[in-house]
């Protein structure tokens, strides 16, 4: 086991701004953001359920994937639990938990229900961290929906993108 959070507080800081800017890029529509979170080499697979298992190289891939999160009305990401362990003095591993919420605002053929659907997941993140010379960036990225859940939403009010 290599040296853990605790070991580390300057490095444990670096990669809690990384990853709260990968979720705070998202929520807020701040994209820009994400090239403070992944290196330009990332390795990105993506497991969700119902999807087909994708895998994407390169910053610029893996940036217009994420971007694709602008489809949705809001979204809101949250951590739920974290560890990090260090595997060198530039490199680390991290598993995250998080819970997301996603408000789907886009009509379906078929649709027989008012409102507007509320998507949840429960997800898994397997980082790989590299330190560069511009800070801590995530060079390799598993993420794994545990969990789905999707629901009508009546009660949906017409806030700007983005709230």
């Amino acid at each position: 086991m290599g040296e853990t959070f605790a070991d580390r507080p300057g490095d444990r800081d670096e990669i809690d701004e990384v990853h709260n800017l990968y979720f705070f890029a998202m929520d807020a529509r701040r994209f820009e953001l994400l090239s403070r979170v992944f290196a330009p080499d990332i390795e990105y697979t993506a497991r969700m359920i119902g999807l087909p298992v994708a895998n994407i190289s390169g910053f610029p891939a893996v940036d217009a994937a994420i971007r694709m999160v602008a489809h949705y009305r809001t979204s809101h990401h949250g951590t739920r639990n974290r560890l990090v362990e260090f595997t060198g003095e530039n490199d680390a591993v991290a598993v995250l938990h998080a819970m997301d919420a996603l408000l789907d605002t886009n009509p379906r053929a078929g649709d027989v229900v008012a409102g507007h659907r509320v998507i949840q997941h429960g997800l898994r993140y397997e980082d790989r961290l590299v330190r560069r010379p511009e800070g801590w960036r995530i060079r390799e990225r598993k993420l794994t929906c545990l969990w789905q859940t999707v629901a009508i939403n009546p009660a949906y009010q017409d806030l700007p993108p983005g709230s």
